[in-house]
């Protein structure tokens, strides 16, 4: 198999000892040696395993330090309906429960984001502020939803007076006093660093 199917073979020895860090340096210096490309993990062409692509191997999510075969299953899995267009897309999309800022930390760390040209540090420093933002904007849009309701029955009042219609007492209806509308909360501003240097990604 190893002749006839090198890419297959160390891919699935790769995925096999995951997590068995010095016996993946192993694989990763025998691949070097057969002349094997180990591409480093992607969000738009990853899987959860190791997986040969026919000029190479993909490195899998799950052997990534901090991400697990269920935060690896969840990318894959929301990845399915469109690519990710950029880190910001990813983490929008991403559940925040299933990955949290040391799995962002470490997809960032290992290149997986590197197809949007922007430098490792530059997204590093945006992760804990753009976490932040989501939180925040998660409530926002929760009050937001809150204020259109509120908006609604202003308005149905306003017709119901217009309308003549009374209480049940006969009494006039009272205009309702508006709402206010919430302020959607500030997007983050990356900040320009100079590039981080290589750091160890295996488990």
């Amino acid at each position: 198999l190893k002749t006839h199917y090198p890419e297959e073979f160390m891919a699935a020895a790769l995925t096999c000892d995951k997590g068995n860090q010095d016996q993946m340096i192993i694989y990763l210096q025998e691949c070097k040696r057969m002349g094997i490309q180990v591409k480093p993990p992607d969000v738009n062409e990853s899987k959860t395993d190791f997986t040969p692509t026919g000029d190479g191997i993909r490195f899998g999510f799950s052997a990534l330090k901090n991400l697990g075969e269920k935060a690896a299953d969840h990318i894959v899995a929301v990845r399915k309906l469109r690519p990710y267009r950029d880190f910001f897309d990813f983490a929008n999309r991403i559940d925040s429960s299933e990955i949290n800022k040391k799995g962002f930390t470490a997809l960032t760390c290992a290149g997986a984001f590197d197809f949007t040209k922007n430098k490792r540090a530059v997204l590093l420093e945006s992760i804990e502020a753009f976490l932040d933002w989501k939180k925040k904007n998660k409530s926002y849009l929760g009050r937001l939803e809150t204020y259109e309701r509120k908006m609604e029955a202003v308005q149905q009042r306003k017709l119901d007076i217009e309308a003549g219609l009374t209480t049940e007492k006969g009494k006039k209806l009272r205009p309702l006093k508006e709402p206010t509308k919430p302020e959607p909360p500030e997007f983050p501003k990356t900040i320009d660093l100079p590039e981080l240097p290589d750091i160890e990604i295996l488990k």
